[in-house]
């Protein structure tokens, strides 16, 4: 790790443990110094006029007023990596999660924010808007820097202090450090659950679906780099392939994703491409910062094989009113082990629905439809909770679905394989087809497994499959599409 030493302003190198410092987070200009620029004259190289204020910031004594410690080092990202050189590139962007969070502070830098004759008490609602403005908070890499490290020092285009995100000030210091009350500034502008920010909850106590809509409104120069710069967010480590392409690189990233977590809620996108299983981009994932995991004593399980998602999950087939009752446009519900809970309330009588998605029969494939659906039955957080420990839907069937993780994909293997449905089977009153063997099927087809005992545990599985549309239904007994029960197969 290469760091700046603050008194000299000097790239030094450190192989093994490095010494304490403090890390900047900023928006890239165009007159950014390169690593070999600042490397041959750090003095004298072009646009090295923010690098010299940060670090004459690092060295102002007055830091320990605003509960930042001492260091005599600092990192930078625009002249402590050498860019030309794609392995380290690819070591950096793996690491940087680990850099922003073993500084002992970071300083952000809000270039378009100016404070400048004004006060930070009396025009506090001019400057939080300003802040709430920015766009630091548009930026893809700023995501990670803001959550990684502990304490984060926010300072203004003047180099003005604003406040601090930090978990160890104490409250009754608290107004006369962050008179502009920073962390609920952050929270509005990045729908960041504010025990988050302060440091109350990890990262990873947010859902997948949570974490990937703090990203959905975010932007980056290259489309790749809108997945890459997620890695540390989900503690992942993933190879680099710029040029791939943006959708390419996030289902990459989502594939890791289900690799290490049995997290639901990554299905639980509202956008997507026709079809498919997995999102194209983090965008896809607006309108989800209150999607909560559930906790379930029955664990789906899926796997990527081959550029198809192999779902096992329990399901409810429903007859497709909108469109022909052939057996080639057969659809099912599957619950999710998520719900989306009415925002602003954190109590056991927050208002939750369960997510659900669908899947089509679209002649010899199914196909994932567009969107998430809402359960139609509200619950609350104590009811969702009391399901949960009942473990009412255990013996609802469980059914193992292949789908294209792109829908592209789907179609350009369609013309390549012989896709014929397998034959049909009826386990329980439920239509399910079944595929005789260990192999599993092309790409684009359905794999559904009864359990081993379905035959002699019909009236269990009955009542299983009653809760299960017990709470997929309203009061009158509409499903989420706004069909009547008795559209259920049975």
């Amino acid at each position: 790790m290469r760091l700046i030493n603050i008194r000299t302003e000097k790239l030094e190198d450190f192989v093994g443990g490095t010494p304490a410092y403090a890390i900047l987070s900023h928006r890239w200009t165009n007159d950014e110094p390169t690593f070999q620029q600042y490397k041959a004259d750090p003095l004298a190289c072009g646009g090295n006029t923010k690098i010299r204020d940060f670090c004459r910031l690092v060295r102002d004594s007055k830091n320990v007023m605003h509960g930042l410690p001492q260091v005599q080092w600092a990192w930078v990202d625009t002249v402590c990596i050498d860019k030309t050189s794609s392995a380290e590139l690819s070591e950096a962007i793996n690491s940087m999660w680990d850099w922003y969070k073993r500084a002992k502070w970071c300083v952000a830098y809000l270039s378009d924010v100016s404070v400048q004759d004004l006060d930070l008490r009396k025009d506090r609602d001019i400057i939080r808007h300003s802040i709430q403005s920015s766009e630091w908070f548009t930026r893809g890499w700023t995501l990670q820097e803001l959550l990684a490290p502990q304490r984060v020092a926010f300072y203004s285009k003047e180099w003005s202090y604003l406040g601090s995100k930090s978990p160890h000030i104490p409250s009754a210091l608290s107004i006369l450090r962050d008179p502009l009350d920073i962390v609920s500034t952050i929270e509005i502008a990045t729908s960041i659950d504010g025990r988050i920010l302060r440091g109350h909850k990890p990262v990873q106590w947010a859902s997948v679906a949570q974490r990937m809509s703090w990203a959905s409104r975010r932007s980056t120069s290259r489309p790749e780099d809108a997945a890459y710069c997620l890695l540390g967010l989900f503690d992942l480590k993933m190879p680099l392939l710029y040029g791939e392409g943006g959708p390419n690189a996030f289902r990459r990233l989502q594939e890791q994703i289900l690799h290490e977590s049995d997290d639901d809620s990554i299905f639980a996108f509202q956008l997507g491409s026709m079809g498919a299983a997995l999102a194209d981009s983090p965008e896809d994932f607006k309108g989800c910062e209150y999607i909560e995991r559930v906790q379930t004593k029955r664990r789906k399980s899926y796997v990527v094989v081959h550029q198809r998602l192999i779902l096992s999950s329990p399901a409810i087939q429903v007859k497709n009113i909108r469109a022909s009752s052939k057996a080639n446009r057969r659809q099912f519900l599957i619950r999710l082990d998520c719900v989306k809970v009415s925002p602003n309330i954190d109590t056991d009588r927050s208002q939750c629905k369960f997510q659900l998605i669908g899947l089509q029969q679209f002649g010899d494939q199914f196909r994932r439809r567009q969107g998430i659906v809402n359960s139609v039955k509200d619950m609350t957080k104590a009811e969702v909770d009391e399901k949960v420990r009942k473990n009412e839907w255990s013996e609802v069937e469980m059914m193992d679905f292949s789908i294209p993780i792109s829908w592209r994909i789907a179609l350009w293997r369609r013309g390549r394989h012989d896709l014929r449905a397998p034959p049909v089977q009826t386990f329980t009153g439920l239509d399910t087809p079944y595929f005789g063997g260990i192999l599993a099927p092309p790409a684009g087809q359905t794999l559904f497994r009864s359990r081993s005992d379905a035959s002699s545990d019909e009236d269990r599985t009955r009542k299983a499959r009653e809760a299960f549309l017990n709470l997929m239904t309203g009061p009158e007994g509409r499903l989420p599409w706004g069909e009547s029960q008795d559209a259920v197969e049975s």
